[in-house]
């Protein structure tokens, strides 16, 4: 008998309510509200009437004679013997993904639905803050963890349903579509679209591409002999688990939807070839194939998702049976019936691999459409994510390949900036993308931590028109902006930029007729950073070692990395031509991080020695392009206790700018103190007040 079918009324009629709730959050009149209700009760008393309801007429499910099959609609239990179909799951917007665990419950997730549901109640639902797409879900019976595969983000979420946390075991993924396990040996595989099939440890170490075809759509894993199924444009394939001993198993008539297998049954379902509908279709194999003269449709109206379970538990004990295995958050299985501890988002183990911590510092990329964090553990072959990647939208990327960004430590917030805009995102929750100040040409942004100011460069896109340095203040609705430095278009434009906050300086690169210059602009004085003005640098990548004061940039060929204080003195270079075109730059403690387009280094920033690749994961996945890197930390943005900006803005209306404060000598000579005042300063178009705070219109 089915043990969960007593539970089907309760968890349906929740299902549905928010389905009701979906559908008719808007309305405000009670008899709609009314007419919902009545047919929610409809709807409920037909699926509990389809399923049994928990009386006496409960269908009896024999799951190692059965196949699970997801039609438009719903979730049903196929009896392979006598053809049979139970209705395990109704659905309004149909299932996308779903696996057994045991004959304890099922867990499914629903089209356009942020939830993986269970269908006993004596299990949670699970979810994530941010949007996501689980399209493939796995279930490790023996450790008690759901793995699911998230399509946006390109990663596999891994949960403890008992507490509904969870972890990431990888991330980076190229379009993954399905997910399989065998818990017998601890092991992942993970098909990528029309690219590959992965396999790793299903703690996620140790993974590795063992398929490389462009027509990989779906797999299924024979644990007892063991073998690998996968399709293959218009074949079933096969082979051992490491790729090898390849074998076409079927040729047939069209691309693949799903895969199952059965002892010698193999079972697939296609997309529409000659009708509106798909098909299910299987055969029994002969020395590993199957003729097409045996294969068999079986009636199934337009099914697309299919599960095999066979009823057969792998006979190994469970690691993490007795006090979790000694982990204090996840305890996961590994080669060979092993298990190793890992940890929820946002925390990282400690040296003795059992403990988790709060991560408190990582580093922070874009890459393809979202913004990552990674922990700086680069021994970590897995659960290396600090964050939940957050996706940004951009409107134009014509007149640069990527993104620039930064973020504001204090506030948990990302600026960036496409060919026309400035726009925020959130760190901590999913809100509404800000979006400000609309120009033609945008190039760098750099945070102002203290105040939360971005700078930028407005350029000219090489037209007759100046190019300027400016700053603005997001606000709620609205938000501040004010030119600070003009540049005439006949003498060049700057292009990258950081700001230290708390000397009040502005650090930019200036490209004049390809060669590149460092000048630096502290309140109203500009002066070449470097006093041998025969030095010229690369264009792009600027960082400051907030540790040692000290500004950090490319040569002209991208070849070497140099430094100074942040007076322009001390000059000193590594080598770093083993990295290819490198674009940005960030430096913590001991180590540089360099990105290119296409993966993030780190190496010793005094010797360049002990280069390492930490993303992306795979080597050869280098199909999205990574816009930058950054130091994610409170250490990182420090705060000095003088910086006269750092309370309630300085009491400036708008804008709180630092600048040198100058004594004027007695024969009227201007010199230049180490110590930093504030200025109050307008928008563009206002003017200061006589309080030296507020603005006014200027022309009011």
């Amino acid at each position: 008998m089915s043990r969960f079918s007593d539970e089907v009324r309760e968890i349906t009629a929740d299902s549905m309510w928010q389905h009701f709730k979906l559908l008719f959050s808007n309305t405000i009149y009670v008899i709609a509200g009314v007419i919902g209700l009545l047919l929610l009760v409809t709807v409920v008393a037909v699926v509990v009437i389809l399923t049994g309801g928990g009386s006496s007429g409960d269908v009896a499910i024999d799951y190692s004679k059965a196949l699970l099959v997801s039609d438009e609609r719903d979730l049903w239990a196929l009896d392979l013997d006598s053809q049979k179909k139970t209705k395990l799951v109704k659905s309004l917007r149909g299932i996308a993904a779903f696996d057994l665990y045991n004959k304890d419950t099922i867990y499914w997730r629903e089209v356009g639905s942020s939830w993986v549901n269970s269908l006993s109640t004596k299990f949670h639902n699970l979810t994530q803050a941010r949007e996501w797409d689980p399209n493939s879900i796995a279930v490790d019976f023996v450790t008690h963890k759901v793995y699911v595969l998230d399509g946006y983000a390109g990663k596999v979420n891994v949960y403890d349903p008992k507490s509904t946390k969870f972890g990431i075991a990888v991330s980076d993924l190229k379009n993954p579509v399905d997910i399989d396990l065998d818990h017998a040996r601890g092991l992942m595989f993970i098909v990528q679209k029309s690219d590959s099939i992965l396999k790793g440890n299903m703690d996620g170490t140790y993974l590795q591409k063992i398929v490389v075809s462009l027509g990989v759509t779906a797999l299924c894993v024979d644990t007892q002999t063991p073998k690998l199924y996968w399709s293959d444009l218009m074949t079933i394939e096969s082979s051992d688990y490491d790729g090898n001993n390849r074998l076409t198993v079927a040729t047939v008539s069209s691309t693949t939807i799903s895969l199952g297998v059965s002892g010698n049954r193999l079972f697939w379902t296609r997309p529409p070839i000659n009708s509106n509908v798909r098909t299910l279709w299987s055969c029994t194999t002969s020395n590993g194939v199957c003729s097409e003269s045996d294969f068999k449709q079986i009636s199934f109206d337009d099914p697309k998702a299919i599960k095999v379970y066979t009823g057969e538990v792998p006979s190994i004990k469970n690691p993490c049976e007795d006090s979790n295995g000694g982990c204090e958050q996840l305890c996961l299985l590994t080669a060979n019936g092993g298990h190793t501890c890992a940890c929820y988002v946002g925390y990282q183990l400690k040296d003795e691999s059992y403990n988790c911590e709060p991560v408190k510092e990582y580093i922070m990329y874009a890459r393809g459409e979202f913004f990552r964090g990674r922990i700086f553990n680069d021994k970590k072959q897995s659960f290396s994510d600090a964050i939940l990647p957050i996706r940004f939208h951009t409107a134009v990327l014509n007149n640069k390949r990527t993104i620039d960004f930064d973020y504001n430590f204090y506030t948990r917030t990302i600026a960036f900036s496409d060919d026309h805009s400035i726009n925020t995102v959130n760190l901590t929750h999913e809100e509404p993308q800000g979006i400000y100040n609309r120009d033609n040409c945008i190039r760098d942004v750099s945070f102002d931590w203290v105040t939360n100011d971005v700078h930028y460069v407005k350029d000219n896109c090489d037209t007759a028109e100046n190019t300027t340095l400016v700053i603005l203040r997001p606000k709620e609705n609205t938000y501040f902006w004010k030119t600070l430095q003009t540049f005439h278009y006949s003498a060049g434009h700057p292009t990258s930029l950081v700001v230290h906050p708390n000397n009040g300086c502005q650090y930019f690169t200036m490209l004049y007729k390809s060669e590149g210059r460092i000048y630096k602009k502290c309140g109203l004085k500009l002066t070449p950073f470097l006093s041998d003005e025969t030095v010229f640098v690369n264009e792009t990548g600027l960082a400051i070692d907030h540790e040692e004061d000290r500004l950090y940039w490319f040569n002209p060929t991208a070849t070497e990395l140099l430094s100074a204080t942040l007076e322009g003195s001390d000059v000193k270079s590594i080598d770093i031509s083993t990295v290819r075109h490198p674009k940005s730059v960030s430096i913590y403690e001991r180590y540089a991080y360099v990105a290119n387009l296409t993966s993030i280094w780190r190496f010793d920033k005094s010797t360049g020695s002990g280069l390492r690749r930490l993303s992306p994961m795979l080597e050869d996945d280098s199909n999205k392009l990574i816009a930058g890197v950054k130091i994610f930390g409170q250490l990182v943005q420090k705060v000095k206790r003088d910086n006269p900006c750092a309370v309630e803005n300085g009491n400036c209306e708008q804008f709180c700018v630092r600048t040198p404060r100058i004594i004027i000598g007695e024969s009227r000579t201007m010199n230049v103190t180490g110590e930093v005042q504030k200025i109050c300063e307008c928008e563009d178009y206002k003017s200061i007040q006589d309080d030296g705070r507020s603005c006014t219109d200027r022309y009011g």
